[in-house]
């Protein structure tokens, strides 16, 4: 790209970081409202208003956040609302979360309180065989039910 010489030393532009070094998140603050496709190679907070697809290593959706549209990650913690799809690795829907979406995941918790309407399959079911099957089991913990239930997803 662009470099600068200074008394006949060239200096380069910074390297990208590596995955394993911390960053702060990109923030979607309270009062914010975005539309448009958001793409992120760190974290992601929001916990204003986001109309439109969001991609990132970890999404949290703070108590006001809100997503209308599909969220893809490794985790998504939700304590706001979501509309759309998820494609995650591990959700966790938070008491406060109010969630209407269809849910691809390996790993799903909702805590108690916390509203959730939709469908629910296994992620790892879409690549295998291209669409996954109805009764595919999902690791599913419910807060006052037994750590490590399986439950058939259906639809």
């Amino acid at each position: 790209m662009f470099t600068t010489k200074t008394g006949g030393t060239a200096i380069a532009p910074e390297q990208p970081r590596s995955k394993s070094e911390k960053t702060m998140p990109s923030i979607i603050s309270k009062d914010l409202v975005v539309r448009g496709e958001f793409v992120s190679q760190g974290d992601m907070q929001v916990d204003g208003t986001i109309d439109g697809d969001v991609k990132s290593i970890t999404i949290r959706i703070g108590d006001g956040g809100s997503v209308n549209g599909t969220i893809t990650a490794d985790s998504v913690l939700i304590a706001g609302t979501v509309t759309g799809k998820i494609h995650s690795k591990a959700i966790v829907i938070a008491r406060t979360a109010r969630v209407q979406a269809e849910l691809w995941v390996d790993s799903l918790a909702i805590e108690a309180g916390a509203r959730f309407e939709g469908a629910c399959k296994r992620f790892a079911a879409e690549s295998e065989a291209g669409e996954a099957k109805p009764s595919t089991p999902v690791r599913l913990a419910v807060a006052g039910g037994r750590s490590g239930d399986s439950y058939a997803a259906e639809e």
